[in-house]
């Protein structure tokens, strides 16, 4: 499974549809934290280590709770992305 695709499955398991998702996993290439990866969101999730694994999770979920707010500030998933609900 490759970063993009894990991204995009991260935010469709926490209650997302695909085009929610789609747009979250899009910002989430442009935070600031992930520059560093830029260019390669095309390589294998399990090729990473542990360390910069929680650096995307963390990214993931600032990026979905940024478009949370802006689009769907109601959402019932919010407490997925915000920490508010132990994963």
């Amino acid at each position: 499974m490759t970063l993009y695709e894990w991204a995009f499955e991260f935010c469709k398991q926490r209650g997302m549809l695909e085009s929610e998702a789609f747009e979250v996993v899009e910002r989430a290439m442009l935070h600031p934290a992930t520059v560093g990866v830029r260019g390669r969101w095309g390589e294998s999730y399990d090729s990473y280590p542990e360390p910069m694994r929680r650096l995307l999770t963390r990214s993931l979920c600032e990026s979905a709770l940024g478009w949370i707010e802006a689009e769907c500030p109601h959402a019932f998933y919010r407490p997925l992305f915000d920490g508010s609900i132990p994963q």
